[in-house]
């Protein structure tokens, strides 16, 4: 049976429109094209998977919040001339990927009504075509004239982009990578810095705004009503402000939003947020249109509920220490120290080798924190920080300040001090 041939172009953004208020990244982006792009697969940090025959790639790490999602969809969006298909694949569960799949074989015209009801057929239409991408060799896309010798039904290689979404499961993408294909690339956005070895290490671990740009970035946020208003006295005002959020383009999106939306100026906010967050309304936050479409808030984009009991109570402790050097030496207790813990420190708290190293592999999953080897310290982003204080009650706020206690005792007894 011929191989059926794909209605060309084909750009699937999804339900998310291309942000009007995307700021900088550029070198995020031409990074991108050198993994990416297929003019580039040649002398581009994408010619090893190129000369291995093998699918282009390369991974967004990064904490919730940190704008993966944006650059991705601004990605999508301002490269779609470069690719004959784009296809953005929701990858947070097995059945979304699926479906998504079975979404894209429909569109592209490779599976008919009958095929479209099985995904798993219309999946398996959707990866042969990727594996071996064609194309008619004049398109609505290209205007030109094929040469003589070459019949009007001839079929020439089709480039594609695939974007998995939210692949923070990143085990599950193993099942739904596409096969070898020259013209073919595949983007992940991803919480888990293990994305990077689904694609040869290429990968790009998204830093905070610097103190710059998170400025500048904060006052056009501030300024998108254009109401004449100004909402701050100098700029070095909201440097103080801005660097307190630790350059999360999440946070300060909707701390100039709700600046906007209740008249307020940055000294008014400041002088609010400093009674904590709660107070400032980012915890029933709603998302607009000029928040670029994302529905999080920093209260829901982390979802501590969904961590294990030991993790949690991890967490918890980790946010009374130093968020920038909390040594593993204190939360995670010598053999011959755990006896002076007995009673001190509560379950879940993971005391145990081996549940303290599953916990702590579960923040780094989710990109809550970050480890470094050489001096065995961890970190937290101090805005996750103030978050997990937010979402404790007085007794939890207690239990793990007591544990706190207790753990740095056992790390440094008092003969110790003395």
């Amino acid at each position: 049976q011929p191989q059926k041939v794909p209605q060309l172009p084909y750009h699937s953004f999804g339900r998310h429109p291309r942000n009007p208020n995307f700021f900088g990244r550029q070198d995020i982006t031409e990074k991108l094209d050198g993994f990416l792009l297929p003019s580039q697969a040649a002398g581009g940090p994408g010619a090893r998977s190129a000369a291995m025959g093998i699918t282009k790639s390369c991974a967004i790490c990064g904490i919730g919040g940190m704008g993966k999602t944006q650059i991705a969809l601004e990605y999508e969006h301002s490269r779609r001339s470069e690719f004959d298909a784009i296809m953005l694949v929701q990858a947070d569960a097995r059945t979304s990927i699926s479906a998504s799949f079975g979404t894209i074989a429909v569109a592209l015209g490779l599976a008919g009504e009958s095929e479209s009801s099985d995904l798993a057929v219309s999946f398996s239409i959707a990866m042969q075509w990727l594996s071996n991408p064609v194309k008619p060799a004049v398109t609505a896309r290209s205007t030109l004239t094929p040469p003589p010798e070459r019949a009007d039904n001839a079929l020439v290689e089709a480039t594609w982009l695939v974007i998995f979404h939210n692949a923070d499961t990143i085990d599950l993408l193993s099942e739904f990578w596409p096969s070898s294909a020259s013209t073919g690339s595949v983007l992940i956005t991803t919480r888990d810095p293990a994305g990077r070895d689904f694609c040869l290490d290429n990968g790009i671990m998204l830093q905070p705004l610097s103190v710059e740009d998170a400025v500048r970035f904060f006052v056009e946020q501030l300024n998108l009503d254009s109401d004449g208003h100004t909402r701050f006295d100098s700029e070095s005002d909201v440097g103080s402000f801005v660097e307190r959020f630790g350059g999360l383009p999440l946070a300060l999106v909707q701390d100039a939003s709700l600046i906007r939306r209740r008249q307020m100026t940055v000294d008014e906010f400041s002088q609010l947020s400093r009674r904590g967050l709660k107070p400032t309304g980012l915890a029933n936050y709603q998302a607009s249109q000029s928040d670029g479409g994302y529905q999080h808030s920093i209260f829901t984009v982390w979802t501590f509920e969904t961590l294990e009991e030991a993790t949690k109570s991890l967490l918890n402790v980790m946010s009374l220490m130093d968020p920038f050097a909390i040594q593993e030496a204190i939360l995670q207790p010598q053999e011959e120290n755990t006896h002076q813990l007995a009673g001190s420190v509560p379950s879940p708290y993971p005391t145990d080798i081996r549940a303290y190293v599953a916990a702590r592999s579960e923040l780094v999953k989710a990109f809550l924190i970050s480890r470094s080897l050489p001096s065995r310290h961890v970190e937290l982003h101090p805005l996750v920080q103030e978050v997990v204080w937010a979402g404790m009650d007085e007794e939890q706020l207690r239990t793990h300040f007591c544990t706190a206690v207790a753990l740095i005792h056992a790390a440094w007894p008092s003969e110790v001090v003395k």
